[in-house]
């Protein structure tokens, strides 16, 4: 029979291999655990893919590239790399614009409400043409199912305007939102503090920027659409837009000359695979771009800033696509479609 310190003795190393058997054993859990997160953050499990509900998409259709030069391009961002980017990004539907019977006589009630109520033209089935009453050689071209329109003139040559000194730009804004609300197309996407105003004068026979207010002719305002889920819209010819106008004339109310094409993006929306940056970034590098400005002459293109955007030009889109945008100095934009080539109906 053990004695009472034996006893004791043994007890005391039942106890001392017993709490480091468990705190060897806390130890392997936390161990695990961290080799298991480790695992987990390095080796990530694959979420589910992305939706693509509208299956193939059409292709962005880019107008022609304002040059065809052939750049070299050097990274000088503020990461000093091309930065990183989700794997996958929201496509939406378009609202279409819906033909009716009476749409050529809702446009012409409109007209009535503008200077624009003189021989009217039927160019097409769905295109007609007015003359302003006052101008007799400026006009308005409108589609009477969409209500795109633009408006020409000979302005340069208005003997008035190049005589006139000082335009006041609240005065050219009032006559665009007048315009616009006469005809019922003022968009409710607009955001103001995007507004774009060049002041301009007449030089020769053509327009070039106003060092001041006082010297200023015509002004030019250009409208632009609300960011889509924090991501801006980007039109074919940066830093422009699809819709502005130019104001001249006595007193900076009348319409010279404009351009309106607008598109209502629906709540329809479906997430898409994109391709990398790096893949973006190579593509740029083959001159597989389109750009849209560039007023350098240098044939090696900084890149200042990378970031995606969505794409809406001047024809009329199902969808509102993703496009990786490189930006660079001397106004250089350039626009790569961003949806995987998987994903795009090549027979469109």
């Amino acid at each position: 029979m053990p004695t009472l310190s034996q006893a004791t003795s043994v007890t005391k190393k039942i106890l001392i291999f017993g709490g480091g058997g468990i705190l060897t054993l806390i130890l392997l859990f936390f161990l695990s655990k961290g080799a298991y997160s480790l695992y987990t953050t390095l080796f990530p499990k694959p979420g589910p893919p992305p939706e693509a509900s509208f299956n193939t998409l059409p292709p962005i259709i880019f107008p022609t590239s304002v040059t065809d030069e052939d750049f070299s391009y050097d990274i000088d961002t503020i990461t000093g790399d091309l930065g990183s980017f989700p794997d996958r990004v929201k496509v939406f539907k378009t609202v279409p614009d819906e033909p009716n019977l009476l749409s050529l006589q809702n446009v012409q009630n409109l007209m009535r409400r503008t200077r624009f109520t003189f021989n009217q033209t039927r160019l097409n089935d769905t295109t007609y043409a007015w003359n302003e009453a006052i101008r007799s050689e400026k006009r308005v071209t409108i589609n009477i199912v969409s209500k795109d329109f633009s408006i020409d003139s000979n302005f340069l040559t208005y003997p008035d305007l190049a005589a006139q000194d000082g335009a006041n730009q609240q005065l050219a804004s009032d006559a665009v939102v007048e315009f616009l609300t006469s005809l019922e197309l003022f968009p409710l996407d607009l955001d103001t503090e995007l507004t774009r105003v060049d002041l301009l004068k007449l030089d020769e026979n053509s327009l070039i920027k106003a060092t001041s207010p006082s010297s200023a002719q015509v002004v030019r305002i250009d409208l632009y659409q609300v960011n889509v889920e924090k991501v801006p819209i980007k039109y074919p010819n940066p830093p422009y837009s699809t819709m502005h106008f130019i104001v001249g004339g006595k007193n900076t109310n009348e319409l010279m000359e404009a351009t309106f094409n607008h598109q209502t993006i629906g709540k329809d929306s479906s997430t898409y695979g994109i391709i990398s940056v790096n893949d973006a970034f190579n593509q740029l590098k083959k001159n597989q771009a389109y750009i849209g400005s560039y007023f350098g002459t240098d044939k090696k293109i900084v890149i200042k800033k990378i970031y995606l955007a969505y794409y809406l030009g001047a024809q009329k889109q199902k969808y509102l696509m993703p496009i990786y945008v490189f930006e660079g100095k001397d106004g250089f934009s350039a626009y790569i479609s961003a949806v995987k080539p998987e994903w795009i109906n090549k027979s469109n």
